[in-house]
């Protein structure tokens, strides 16, 4: 029975050693694709490439002696136990938010790291007002990531404060309105010149930035062969509207900073939206935090009150 027993402890100390030693940018890479249901939804989600990903999974398959995936019908699919292993990662994921959010609440000193998502078109705005709250707090680090249209992801602790242009930001989420957005067309003085209104060139946004709203309305208003052009970021959209390619639908505020642009239309009714600075409520009471999004609030020319998000 002693025999036995030693042989039990070992085994376990071999599986705890196992476990200890899983690799976890491979339980990361799982967790994408069991969240994104593919491996270019998952590389997307962590900012590398699908090989990488594709490498970190064989890998831990590897380590744990188990297929994670199979082909189903043509489709990469989780197999009974990537579907475990899966779920143990988001479980895990999850005590390490836990984690950091309660940690990070009890840091009241003015130090440390702010990590920022915002739009490129807003990083472009207020770039002056970033740098002169680095000046103001230089023991605070900005980590600043900006996108032309993803949405950052605060629940899961991307990032820890986030500019985000919506009607509603989220139930988890606090902060500040900084104003309503409006909407209308816009072109350069320089295209005007040179081009009757009726006969414009337009740029719209890609299919990748789910614009759905304007899209339908460049279906309803424009003639066939005026939409000359696409992007895929509210900067570019701006440069290229600046530029002449060709006219476009602009927030009114942002638009009316640029004295090259001219108003050629009426707010389009549909198109409101808000514009808000958020944190996780766990984080609300950091004063680093609050130090920072009042400041930012303040710089993008916020509303006296602070509106908690619904």
């Amino acid at each position: 029975m002693r025999e036995s027993g030693a042989m039990t402890s070992e085994a376990d100390r071999d599986a705890r050693e196992s476990t200890a030693t899983l690799d976890w940018a491979g339980l990361q890479g799982l967790d994408a694709f069991g969240r994104t249901g593919s491996i270019s939804g998952a590389a997307e989600a962590l900012g590398v490439n699908q090989t990488t990903v594709s490498r970190r999974i064989r890998q831990l398959e590897e380590q744990l002696g188990c297929r994670l995936l199979e082909t189903v019908s043509g489709r990469l699919e989780l197999t009974s136990e990537g579907r475990r292993a899966a779920e143990a990662c988001q479980r895990m994921g999850g005590m390490a938010v836990d984690m950091h959010r309660e940690l990070s609440g009890h840091d009241a000193e003015l130090e440390g790291v702010i990590r920022v998502g915002l739009l490129d078109l807003h990083l472009d705005m207020y770039a002056d007002a970033l740098r002169s709250f680095s000046q103001l707090y230089p023991a605070v680090n900005l980590e600043l990531s900006s996108s032309g249209s993803r949405l950052h992801n605060l629940a899961g602790r991307e990032v820890d404060v986030v500019v985000r242009v919506a009607r509603r930001p989220g139930d988890t989420l606090v902060g500040r309105r900084v104003e309503t957005l409006e909407s209308a067309p816009y072109a350069s003085a320089e295209l005007l010149s040179r081009t009757p209104t009726s006969e414009l060139p337009w740029v719209g946004w890609t299919s990748s930035v789910g614009a759905e709203i304007t899209d339908r309305w460049m279906q309803d208003n424009l003639r066939k062969g005026q939409l000359r052009a696409r992007v895929d970021s509210g900067s570019a959209m701006m440069r290229m509207v600046r530029a002449g390619l060709g006219a476009s639908i602009l927030p009114i505020s942002y638009a009316e900073r640029h004295a090259g642009l001219v108003r050629i239309g009426d707010a389009i009714p549909g198109f409101e939206t808000d514009v808000w600075i958020l944190t996780h409520r766990d984080l609300s009471g950091v004063e680093r935090i609050r130090r920072f999004m009042a400041f930012l609030a303040d710089a993008m020319k916020a509303p006296g009150r602070s509106d908690p998000a619904p």
